[in-house]
C-alpha cells in the first residue's frame, strides 16, 4: 500500500514539473475554430450561392436524398460560400458529404473530348480537378486529373452504392457517396471556396448530377 501510494505521488511530482518547467509545451497544441457549418436542414443556404453555366438547365435546389436534406442536382453549375473575418489561423480545412449521382464516365473523353470533371477552388487556386466514376470506366480522384495515375471506378469512396436520383432512382448503385476532405495553408484574415463541374454532354442533369451535405470549414492555427 505504502509502495502504491508513493508511486503516486512521484507521478504527480513529475507532471507538476512539467506543467510548471515547461509550460511552453502547452502553448503550440492545435487550435481548431468552426467558423462554417450547413447540414441545409433547416432548408437555408446561410451565405451559400449557386449558379449555372451557359446552356447548363441546372436547378441546384435542397431536397432530400440518403434521408438527409443536400444541397444539389448540381450539373454544370456551381457553388460557393465566402467567409471573412476568421481567427488567427495557419491553414484552413474544407469538407463535405459529396454525392455522385448517375453514370459519370471517369477519365473516358466525351464526344467533344472533355471527361466529366469536377473541381475545387479556394481563393481561386486550383485545389483539385478530377474524374469521378459510377461506370466501368477508370477515374481520377482522389487525384488530379491527368497525373499519370487512375483508380477503379468509385474508388477510393465512403459508401460506392446508394439508390440514384432522377432517372436514375431506381438504381441501387445509381449514385456513390464521398467524404470530401482538404487542408491547405491559409493566413488570410477571408476565404472563398468553388465547386464546379462540367458534366457532358451539356442539360444531363436528370442522368448526371451531384450534390453536397455537412458542409463544414474549420480555420486551423498550430
Amino acid at each position: 500500500m505504502k509502495k502504491k501510494l508513493s508511486d503516486i505521488i512521484i507521478r504527480s511530482l513529475i507532471l507538476c514539473f512539467i506543467f510548471f518547467e515547461f509550460p511552453s509545451c502547452f502553448k503550440n497544441l492545435t487550435v481548431q475554430n468552426l467558423v462554417y457549418f450547413n447540414d441545409f436542414e433547416t432548408g437555408q443556404l446561410n451565405g451559400v450561392v449557386t449558379g449555372r453555366f451557359y446552356l447548363s438547365t441546372d436547378t441546384a435546389k435542397i431536397f432530400t436524398f440518403n434521408g438527409s436534406k443536400v444541397l444539389g442536382g448540381f450539373n454544370n453549375g456551381l457553388f460557393s460560400i465566402g467567409l471573412n473575418h476568421l481567427p488567427v489561423h495557419n491553414a484552413i480545412n474544407i469538407e463535405f458529404d459529396l454525392y455522385i449521382h448517375g453514370p459519370w464516365g471517369g477519365d473516358s473523353l466525351s464526344s467533344i473530348n472533355v471527361p466529366d470533371l469536377w473541381k475545387i477552388l479556394i481563393d481561386n487556386q486550383n485545389v483539385l480537378l478530377t474524374t469521378f466514376s459510377n461506370t466501368n470506366q477508370k477515374q481520377s480522384y482522389p487525384n488530379y486529373y491527368l497525373t499519370g495515375s487512375e483508380y477503379p471506378a468509385r474508388g477510393d469512396a465512403y459508401i460506392n452504392a446508394l439508390a440514384g436520383r432522377c432517372s436514375t432512382a431506381n438504381q441501387p448503385d445509381g449514385s456513390s457517396w464521398y467524404k470530401f476532405s482538404t487542408t491547405i495553408p491559409h493566413s488570410q484574415d477571408s476565404v472563398n471556396v468553388l465547386c464546379s463541374d462540367a458534366l457532358q454532354p451539356y442539360n444531363t442533369g436528370c442522368l448526371k448530377s451531384w450534390s453536397i451535405d455537412n458542409l463544414k470549414i474549420t480555420a486551423i492555427k498550430y
